[in-house]
């Protein structure tokens, strides 16, 4: 079942409400009904230049019940130069287990992005920061990339469009890093790049560099066919981190 609308004051709305017969064997689940609730409000700000919204879901199955809620808002200002994009989330579970194997019955998660990208000078630049603490578990309904981890990553860079000299007519050089780290302080990647695009008038091609200090790898060794119940210990499931040495990265592309 569905339900969706506007209101002329710019109150958007949506619920979707599904059951499904689960006839095969995924993770734990076996001939049982997965209930599904996915509710979506938001309200136009700024005369429907910007919004701030709430999300909830709501999964259920003969095994867990597991409840997720945000509150996410996206605003552009000074003639939409300025992008800022921010999401918290709150998870609930009866049945939440983390990548290393710690239990956990709620969880939280905070997204933070920025763009500003003047329409007067050929600067732009961006930052985007996480935080997703390890109960965090979104992936009933939706999708979460990890939990357990801090993340700052960003750069600026420059753009030239309309170039007149046939036959480029445009081209871009970033600048960029990223830095990541589980909540142990465990170094996941730290990283930083420069790279070019030049366009032509009927194809494009660039090219970076990357420089890569030494990091970690924790769930290189994950295994995700250890099902809770099993007689291996949770935390076995995730295998020592793995040290990824410095190095270099040269690419091209066309």
């Amino acid at each position: 079942g569905k339900i969706s609308g506007k209101t002329k004051k710019g109150l958007s709305f949506g619920v979707i409400s599904a059951v499904t017969n689960d006839d095969y064997s995924s993770w734990i689940e076996v001939n049982s009904n997965s209930h599904f609730l996915v509710s979506r409000v938001t309200q136009d700000l700024f005369e429907g230049n910007s919004y701030i919204g709430f999300l909830s879901t709501i999964y259920n199955d003969n095994t867990e019940t597991d409840y997720v809620n945000s509150i996410d808002m996206l605003s552009y200002f000074w003639n939409n130069q300025l992008i800022i994009d921010w999401q918290i989330i709150n998870s609930q579970s009866d049945h939440s287990v983390d990548y290393n194997g710690i239990e956990g019955k709620s969880g939280n998660g905070l997204s933070l992005e920025m763009n500003y990208n003047p329409t007067t000078s050929r600067f732009y630049s961006s930052i985007d920061i996480e935080y997703f603490d390890r109960a965090l578990n979104i992936n009933d309904v939706g999708f979460l990339y990890r939990n357990n981890l801090k993340k700052v990553q960003g750069g600026v860079g420059f753009h030239w469009p309309g170039l007149d000299l046939f036959p480029i007519s445009e081209g871009r050089v970033d600048l960029n890093f990223n830095r990541m780290s589980n909540l142990d302080n465990l170094v996941l990647n730290n990283s930083m790049g420069l790279s070019g695009t030049v366009t032509f008038d009927n194809l494009w091609l660039g090219g970076g560099f990357n420089y890569l200090d030494e990091h970690n790898d924790d769930l290189l060794l994950y295994d995700y066919y250890i099902k809770d119940g099993d007689p291996i210990d949770k935390a076995n499931r995730l295998g020592p981190p793995i040290m990824i040495p410095k190095g270099t990265e040269i690419n091209a592309y066309f």
